[in-house]
């Protein structure tokens, strides 16, 4: 009988990374630091996965080039067979340069700050179409009030967000705005803890260039990739 090496051991987690975004939808661009959503997000979410993978967790990009995955196909990849769900984005306000700054974390939920309003709307497509997908998202919220599982999950998720954006912000002495719930459409069904993660406004002076800066992703990218080893209960990824 002849001797077989044997068969490496399959990723024990997978997860999910959607770097939001891409292909004709560039997302927040600002003339004034250089910044383009889609480009920071993609950037972010494969240093992100090459840690992850290191660590022996499988990832599944929703998308992996400029491309545009509709936001029901990013949702979908968000199947029972992962275990976590993370929609990378990049935030921006009115003006250049803009004032507001930070890291800010959501997970599903109805929209307790309407000053969030148009935020849900421009990441949820923008325009008549973010209006659609956000009325959609918000009476997801109200049915998801009254099931149960959908509660435990709604808990996990919380979980999950605030040990993403705790790590962040520890990592990288960004502004802290918060862990916040809202009606985000591409989180909306997940039936695996789900959040959506802005990392920082594009427009802000001093932050836009942070985010243009390949070491400051570097950081983001490390400082996800532990909080998702330690929700996971992996070993957490080496400090250098």
């Amino acid at each position: 009988m002849g001797w077989a090496a044997p068969r490496p051991a399959q990723p024990k987690f997978a997860v999910v990374l959607d770097p939001g975004h891409g292909g004709r939808d560039p997302g927040a661009v600002s003339p004034c630091t250089g910044v383009t959503e889609k480009l920071i997000t993609l950037d972010v979410s494969q240093r992100a996965r090459r840690y992850l993978e290191a660590q022996g967790v499988q990832v599944v990009l929703t998308r992996s080039g400029d491309t545009y995955p509709t936001l029901d196909e990013r949702a979908q990849m968000a199947d029972s067979k992962k275990n976590l769900f993370i929609s990378v984005h990049v935030n921006s306000t009115a003006g250049c340069p803009g004032r507001a700054q930070g890291i800010e974390t959501y997970y599903f939920g109805e929209l307790l700050n309407p000053s969030l309003l148009e935020q849900v709307v421009r990441e949820n497509g923008g325009g008549a179409v973010g209006q659609q997908l956000t009325r959609v998202a918000r009476d997801a919220a109200q049915r998801a009030a009254g099931d149960i599982l959908a509660q435990l999950n709604l808990r996990w998720s919380r979980e999950l967000a605030y040990t993403v954006h705790n790590k962040l912000i520890q990592a990288t002495g960004a502004v802290n705005r918060g862990v916040q719930q809202a009606p985000f459409y591409v989180i909306r069904n997940a039936r695996i803890p789900a959040i959506l993660v802005e990392l920082g406004f594009a427009n802000h002076a001093s932050e836009g260039r942070r985010l243009a800066d390949p070491a400051y992703r570097d950081t983001l990218a490390r400082a996800m990739s532990q909080a998702v080893t330690r929700f996971l209960g992996v070993d957490t990824v080496a400090q250098r």
